[in-house]
């Protein structure tokens, strides 16, 4: 089965807790449009001084007119270039937020070919360390690795990294994003110690511009915490979800979807501990909080109710698990583009739930489905892929399906030796 997790860089608290959108940054700045704005100044202060010196040369007096001759030329150049910048600066403009639309909607594909021509805009028009770069480059990075094409999107983001440290310093809050980003990207590929050193950077950089209580500090504990999960490092995982818990019990509403994803992160960890009785009144209180604030067909509400669907899985409580597993799959097709990894989640999680009840034949038909969405998003041979493959040829193998059983062991090997 598949267990969803939340992190900074992919969550939806991102949306509720900073100005980037899971992991999308957003907004434009004029971080080299100084001379965009002189422009502006300029049509300011002499606009009212062409317009009385055209009032008061009515009379039409050489000299009166040949000032106002320069002046005209001079405001139309400037009203001219201005428009073009400002063309331009909203063109990207426009893209980026287009592409934060279809990677909300799920077509990642169409999102990268919106964020690549961005970034070509960006890098057009703008100064080679303008923070719009930087923008275009960690959003076209996130999209690539939310396909599993980690290769294309690790110098995307190293690049956006150092153009924010050249512009910003070492420790301005805005690399924060991209740090855990970079971090996650890390973590995906189980570079561990790369990923804890981008992580505890984030939260260093937090902890120094922010107040102690403040929820993005919590958000960072969540991400390290998470990082420790993954290693099975439970000891150190456990007491930065506690203190992430406690920071936003005191500065957030109880019933804020942030508190949400941290009572589902600590709800995964006694889970992956086998401490059920201690999970499901965590996931059932995330599940709460995120109807009342997200509403039942949220994503997230989605999220919350797969992993408490999973954790009845674990118990063989099957029938309450395919149960909440078809809503599930029901929320995410109204929500989501047909081929987001997240439907083929779901696919695979039913699946599974079929396949330990003993009803094969349509077991391996929710394998096949889910086999199919992945394939739309990922190559043939990545490793995104080896979960669904083991679980299919398994399904086969008990069905008595033997010859297509061993043609899904032999494609199982290939994608563990590419």
């Amino acid at each position: 089965m598949f267990v969803s997790f939340f992190a900074d860089a992919n969550a939806w608290v991102s949306l509720l807790l900073s100005n980037h959108l899971t992991g999308l940054i957003v907004k434009s700045q004029f971080s080299s449009q100084i001379p965009l704005k002189i422009k502006f100044i300029f049509l300011w202060i002499f606009c009212p001084y062409f317009f009385n010196l055209s009032a008061s040369n009515a009379a039409g007096t050489k000299k009166g007119q040949q000032i106002m001759q320069k002046l005209a030329k001079i405001l139309l150049i400037m009203i001219l270039t201005t428009h073009g910048a400002f063309a331009k600066d909203l063109s990207w403009q426009n893209l980026n937020d287009q592409t934060v639309k279809l990677y909300l909607q799920g077509k990642f594909t169409d999102a990268t070919q919106t964020a690549i021509k961005a970034l070509k805009i960006a890098e057009e028009n703008f100064d080679p360390n303008d923070l719009n770069i930087a923008k275009s480059l960690n959003n076209l990075a996130l999209l690539y690795k939310t396909q599993g094409k980690l290769d294309l999107a690790k110098p995307l983001y190293t690049r956006a990294l150092s153009i924010r440290e050249k512009s910003q310093g070492l420790s301005h809050p805005d690399l924060v994003a991209i740090l855990n980003n970079l971090a996650e990207l890390e973590k995906a590929q189980c570079k561990y110690t790369d990923a804890e050193s981008l992580y505890n950077r984030a939260l260093a950089i937090r902890q120094k511009s922010l107040n102690q209580n403040d929820p993005k500090i919590a958000l960072s504990l969540n991400n390290l915490a998470g990082l420790y999960l993954a290693q099975n490092q439970y000891d150190k995982a456990e007491p930065l979800y506690q203190q992430a818990l406690e920071i936003y019990q005191k500065s957030l509403d109880p019933n804020n979807p942030a508190l949400a994803q941290t009572l589902n992160n600590l709800a995964t960890l006694y889970q992956t501990q086998g401490c059920f009785d201690k999970a499901e009144p965590l996931y059932n209180r995330a599940i709460d909080i995120s109807q009342k604030n997200l509403g039942n067909g949220h994503p997230a509400t989605a999220s919350f109710m797969n992993n408490l669907a999973a954790l009845y899985e674990k118990q063989g409580k099957y029938s309450q698990a395919q149960n909440i597993f078809e809503q599930v799959l029901k929320i995410r097709k109204k929500n989501l583009s047909s081929d987001n990894p997240d439907i083929a989640q779901s696919l695979n999680n039913l699946a599974s739930v079929y396949q330990k009840s003993g009803n094969l034949k349509q077991a391996e038909k929710f394998y096949t489905d889910a086999l199919t969405v992945l394939e739309k998003t990922f190559d043939s041979n990545d490793t995104h892929l080896l979960i669904i493959l083991q679980n299919m040829a398994q399904c086969c193998k008990k069905n008595g399906n033997i010859q297509k059983a061993e043609k899904l062991q032999l494609r199982i090997k290939q994608i563990k030796s590419s």
